[in-house]
């Protein structure tokens, strides 16, 4: 039934089908109802006997009118068969009083039994208890029990009925909440408005449209439904497909932080032996000023004892003064390249510091990446908890990715100023030992050129002027000690080849008087 009655459904604008289905329906009415009528004639032929089986089992193929006929024919005989015992099978008390207090029933009863007889009267052919016209047939029919369907009965709806309305239009009306919940049409919404007017229950005809229209907005909905799962289960797969993108930043971020925590505390332990070997050079430098302090002072006591011995060896100077002068221009040559190399060396002290300043600034960057890292770390923190509220917040997982991105590329820009610390620390150690060996070759030079002063051209150089005249003096003074020192050294020298010089005299003149004595 359920199969015919989708197949045969009313389409709007299939005028020729609409048509050819209210056909086929209305067939399907009347052989329901004709086997609802024969159903009940094999009923009420059951208690006349086999004979009567076997003749209602050799006619099964009968028109509708033999078929209505026979149905009345039987329910006539069926009530003239209970009319002899009226007097003797006492009824129910109840049942007697519900029927004659029930002027409807009564009147459906009349109804009926007028309906059989003009039917038994249209069928010749049909062969009953003869009846005259006096005898109605309502008495007999009134002899019914109460639960028999009736025409006037049939009009009223019963409780089964009445839930099954009642259960379509809950159902419709949630149907029609959901379907604009959903922002969807709904075809049954104009009919529930319209049943909304009607009081009492509904009709068969207002029932199956009610059915027809809830049947349409079902599928709606299913259709709306499988397209509303075609759109979330490529979002699902892109949200997964997200997670595992963001766990493998995740990953990386952390093995960038290891490997930037790693490479810091090289940074640091770099930095602290640079500083152990600057504060080392520095305490080299001190001990070396204390020391030059040291004899600078012992050459002023050195200069007073000379001063003391200067007037003995005046006269000893004058003998020398030639040499003096050409000794004396070859140490002011020798005194313009000292303080050509001190000022080198002053020069090559400032660089110094300025490394140093450039150290410090190194050290400063240090602790504004310490800040940074940190900052990363904290931010870090925040992403974690954010990751909680990931799914109410999936709109913003492109700007996540984004802020990602950018956090990779501080961490690459981290990595090339590590770098390029590193290379200036490099070159500030390479600079540091050039000029510690500048300062090792000018002390050996120096040496050199006042222990021997015939491998300088002397003579070549001039002595120039720097515009200062205490400058001037102040070098002049400390060529003069330089040469004074030479000088001494000089006369050991001669003094001691002097001697020598004696010592070969004396013997020479004590050989020689032996030969004139022979």
């Amino acid at each position: 039934m359920l199969a015919l009655l989708e197949e045969y459904d009313y389409v709007d604008g299939e005028d020729a089908f609409n048509q050819h289905s209210h056909i086929v329906l209305l067939e399907l009415v009347i052989d329901r109802l004709l086997l609802l009528l024969q159903s009940v004639s094999v009923y009420n032929e059951v208690p006349r006997g086999r004979q009567r089986g076997e003749q209602t089992q050799q006619t099964t193929y009968l028109s509708v009118g033999l078929v209505v006929k026979n149905y009345c024919g039987n329910l006539l005989l069926s009530a003239n068969k209970k009319e002899p015992f009226k007097d003797t099978k006492p009824f129910d008390s109840n049942n007697t009083n519900m029927v004659l207090s029930n002027p409807a029933i009564t009147s459906s009863k009349t109804e009926l039994s007028s309906f059989c007889a003009s039917a038994l009267s249209s069928a010749s052919s049909f062969d009953v208890v003869p009846q005259t016209n006096n005898t109605p047939c309502y008495p007999k029919a009134e002899q019914h029990h109460v639960s028999c369907q009736t025409t006037s009965s049939s009009l009223i709806p019963c409780s089964a009925c009445h839930q099954v309305q009642s259960l379509l239009r809950n159902t419709g009306d949630a149907l029609i909440d959901l379907l604009q919940s959903e922002g969807l049409p709904s075809s049954l919404q104009p009919l529930a408005a319209a049943m909304e007017d009607i009081v009492g229950d509904m009709t068969s005809g207002d029932v199956a449209q009610w059915a027809e229209e809830q049947l349409r907005d079902t599928r709606r909905l299913t259709k709306h439904l499988k397209d509303v799962q075609g759109t979330v289960q490529p979002l699902e797969e892109r949200i997964a497909v997200a997670e595992m993108e963001r766990d493998s930043f995740k990953s990386e971020l952390e093995s960038a932080q290891k490997q930037f925590k790693q490479e810091l505390e090289k940074h640091q332990i770099n930095s602290v032996q640079l500083e152990f070997s600057l504060r080392k050079a520095q305490r080299s430098s001190k001990e070396t000023e204390q020391r030059l302090q040291k004899e600078q002072q012992q050459l002023k006591r050195e200069n007073m004892s000379l001063e003391e011995t200067n007037n003995r060896l005046k006269e000893k100077i004058a003998l020398q003064h030639d040499s003096l002068q050409v000794l004396g221009n070859e140490m002011q040559i020798l005194s313009f390249n000292t303080s050509t190399e001190k000022a080198k060396y002053r020069s090559a002290c400032r660089q110094q510091e300025s490394m140093l300043a450039k150290q410090k600034s190194l050290l400063e960057r240090v602790d504004a990446l310490d800040e940074e890292c940190e900052e990363l770390q904290r931010e870090l923190g925040e992403k974690e908890e954010e990751r909680i509220t990931l799914h109410n917040q999936m709109s913003k997982v492109e700007e996540q990715q984004a802020q990602l991105m950018q956090q990779q590329n501080l961490c690459e820009e981290l990595k090339k100023e590590k770098q390029t610390l590193e290379v200036n620390v490099d070159e500030l150690k390479k600079q540091v030992a050039d000029l510690t060996r500048r300062v090792d070759s000018l002390k050996e030079r120096e040496r050199l050129l006042v222990a021997f002063p015939e491998l300088n051209n002397w003579s070549q150089a001039q002595p120039q002027s720097t515009g200062n005249l205490i400058l001037d003096m102040e070098q002049q003074l400390q060529a003069n000690r330089i040469r004074i020192k030479v000088m001494e050294q000089e006369n050991a020298t001669l003094h001691k080849s002097l001697e020598k010089l004696k010592t070969r005299a004396q013997q020479n003149a004590c050989r020689e008087p032996a030969p004139l004595q022979t």
